[in-house]
């Protein structure tokens, strides 16, 4: 009797099939291609959140487990149970915790986590930004850790990441290295491999990241993450949700999605959005419980940051997603919480406090743009596209990629030079849009592949 079950925040997806007796954790494991069919409102929500969503993929009859569940499969039938009831986790909120407890408790954590690497050096994602940046502060002995850092801007060496992570590694005299990033498609197929239809592709940057992490010889090690840490300390704000329609409010998307309005089949409500909302509205009240649903919405992407370098041998290990320091951040006082006041303190206390100072640093992300002028993205198949998806949309995707000479040397005209960077704002930023599109169809492109490969007895599941 298989049982499989996830956590409280589903950072291990757990996906099946309700025809046949497939369940895992990779969607590509339990696609039926011999009864394929599209989930519509389910495609349409993978569109316009950027990601499955809400139990749904955009395949028919393919699920995942929602948090906090447990699934059973007895006589090829499923059996869905709740672990832990969302009123658990609103009683948990009704206290108050402190800062001191808050890092006490992170401290601890860390100890405990450190205590049974016996010696082995870490790996530190150092974005510089305020939660790897207490995660160094916490650590006990700096000289166990080697960090390393990718920038953003144009050029990289600029950036606000870089150039904290710098001073940073200047203060506490750790090995650190800044990592390039100069890639987008080209590690698509490894992306597809792990996480197939389920998400766009848009942490891809991650593979290229950890890969040359490992080509410097710091492969294969214990990994310190400091993943979701913002949300809890007070950096995300989500929105009242009122209503179905205003259930995308969870989806923090930034612009990462294609046009839900652009498939081929109308879809002129969602029960998938309508189910949610008629299970959640009351919970949704509390703007902490907000702040939860969203991660957990989320999470079908979010999960890249540890599964990614899971799967090129790294151990990662991210504290600030533990259920009891996550929670005691939730139950901060509100006004410490607000512009994560509690943590700036602390840093101002520990003369961390590198946004106060004045330096040259970009704060705006030209990542992908650098990635798509250094590599062109291939374009979108309009003929495979066309049974999901409206050509035209495709089409205007394609040509709007930065793989043509007019939008690259309106980039570099508007984007990179700091006497015309003004003019921008005056031309439609199409090339945001379109790569986000990309990225989000690309996916589903390689899956009408894939399926028509095995229909015609090739049998590739690439």
């Amino acid at each position: 009797m298989p049982t499989l079950q996830t956590d409280w925040l589903a950072t291990e997806t757990i996906f099946y099939h309700e025809r046949t007796s497939r369940a895992g954790g990779n969607i590509l494991q339990v696609i039926d291609y011999e009864n394929f069919d599209w989930d519509w409102p389910g495609l349409q929500n993978y569109l316009a959140f950027g990601y499955s969503v809400f139990g749904h993929t955009p395949v028919r009859g393919v699920r995942f487990l929602p948090p906090a569940s447990r699934l059973t499969i007895v006589g090829g039938q499923f059996a869905i149970a709740n672990l832990a009831p969302d009123q658990g986790l609103l009683d948990q909120l009704a206290s108050r915790s402190t800062p001191d407890e808050v890092l006490e408790m992170i401290r601890q954590r860390l100890e405990q986590w450190r205590a049974g690497l016996a010696g082995r050096e870490v790996v530190l994602p150092l974005s510089g930004g305020l939660d790897s940046r207490l995660l160094l502060a916490l650590w006990p002995q700096p000289a166990e850790l080697a960090a390393f850092t990718y920038g953003v801007s144009d050029p990289q060496a600029g950036s606000v990441e870089v150039v904290h992570a710098r001073l940073l590694a200047q203060r506490y005299g750790l090995r650190w290295w800044p990592i390039e990033l100069a890639t987008l498609g080209r590690y698509l197929p490894d992306w597809y491999a792990l996480f197939g239809p389920s998400t766009h592709a848009h942490g891809m940057y991650q593979l290229e990241f950890y890969h040359k992490i490992a080509a410097l010889g710091w492969g294969q090690r214990p990994l310190l993450s400091g993943a979701l840490g913002d949300a809890w300390a007070g950096k995300m704000e989500v929105p009242p949700v009122r209503s179905p329609s205003e259930v995308r409010h969870l989806a923090f998307a930034h612009g990462k999605n294609a046009e839900g309005a652009q498939l081929q089949k109308t879809v002129p409500r969602n029960p998938i959005l309508e189910a949610y909302f008629a299970e959640k509205s009351t919970d949704l009240a509390d703007p902490r419980f907000r702040v939860i649903e969203a991660l957990r919405t989320k999470m079908m992407l979010l999960k890249y940051l540890w599964q990614v370098p899971r799967a090129l041998g790294y151990q990662p290990f991210a504290p600030l997603a533990e259920p009891e320091i996550a929670l005691a951040m939730l139950r901060l006082p509100p006004e410490l919480r607000a512009n994560r006041h509690w943590q700036t303190e602390f840093f101002a206390r520990h003369e961390l406090d590198l946004e106060r100072l004045t330096l040259p640093r970009d704060y705006r992300n030209y990542q992908q743009h650098q990635a798509a002028l250094a590599q062109p993205l291939p374009p979108l198949s309009e003929g495979v596209l066309r049974e999901i998806v409206k050509p035209g949309y495709v089409r205007w995707v394609n040509r709007n990629l930065l793989n043509t000479w007019h939008s690259r040397l309106g980039y570099r005209l508007f984007r990179r030079f700091r006497a015309t960077r003004g003019l921008w704002r005056l031309f439609p930023d199409r090339a945001d849009r379109a790569i986000a599109a990309y990225l989000t169809l690309a996916p589903l492109e390689r899956l009408i592949r894939a399926r028509d490969a095995h229909l015609r007895g090739h049998g590739s599941t690439e």
